[in-house]
């Protein structure tokens, strides 16, 4: 009986385990499938328009471990409080609602995140996808930088690239020289492991490498809402915060 009672309590501590795993992997999504979104104006209506990266697997993941997801969908119908934002109630969040506007099926880019910003100078702004997938000239999986264009309804391709200067782990976008045209931000790994904050701006028919960072050993990550129009780039490594500053010909950590 006792060791009935043993064998019995270390099945429902595996069971509980079972059950927190779960709860982890799942609270990575911000509601339902959603896996990122962003708000702007893509379809130049005069509304805010909210783009979103949805799964329909929330358990599919690349090497990393991060999701990926099957969708690009934008929705007119949307329910948010720009003064609550996301931390508020749940009743409160960035909830879309309705019919989806526009639908795109990206499941053979494995898309990750989405923002948008005007990366071009041309008074749209375009839709970012940060997609897993190999490339004719460097075939194996890895994280790529794909921009569009919502046009007549569909998804314009403004620029595939195949690659930055290094891996990224994540970029951000935004407008970090103040001239009115956003630029990508993004956390790179050296060939040593380090890490690298690098700054491109757009230049004709792509982007081109602007200034950088000098290499640090800490991992880091992008801090901050980057479901909106960004005015600064706040990062967290090794328990600090720093602000990344553009400074003449380099880029600099700030620390807040």
């Amino acid at each position: 009986m006792k060791r009935t009672a043993q064998v019995l309590t270390v099945f429902v501590l595996l069971a509980c385990l079972v059950c927190v795993a779960s709860a982890q992997q799942t609270d990575e999504l911000l509601w339902g499938n959603v896996l990122s979104y962003c708000i702007a104006d893509v379809d130049m209506d005069g509304k805010e328009e909210m783009i979103t990266v949805e799964t329909t697997d929330r358990y599919q993941v690349i090497e990393s471990g991060e999701r990926y997801g099957n969708y690009l969908r934008i929705y007119k119908d949307f329910v948010y409080d720009s003064k609550t934002g996301a931390e508020d109630t749940w009743g409160k969040r960035e909830d879309p609602r309705g019919e989806v506007s526009y639908e795109f099926d990206l499941s053979h880019l494995k898309p990750l995140t989405v923002q948008t910003g005007d990366v071009n100078g041309d008074g749209k702004k375009e839709i970012s996808v940060v997609v897993y997938k190999e490339t004719e000239f460097h075939p194996v999986p890895a994280k790529r930088p794909f921009f569009y264009a919502l046009t007549d309804e569909k998804l314009e391709k403004i620029w595939l690239g195949s690659r930055l200067s290094r891996p990224f782990t994540d970029f951000v976008l935004c407008d970090l020289d103040k001239d009115g045209v956003e630029e990508i931000v993004s956390m790179e790994k050296t060939k040593d492991g380090d890490t690298v904050v690098a700054l491109y701006s757009w230049e004709g028919f792509g982007f081109d490498l602007v200034c950088e960072t000098e290499s640090f050993s800490h991992d880091a990550r992008f801090t901050g809402n980057r479901h909106y129009e960004q005015e600064d780039v706040y990062i967290e490594s090794g328990g600090q915060n720093f602000t990344v500053v553009k400074e003449g010909d380099r880029l600099v950590l700030q620390e807040k």
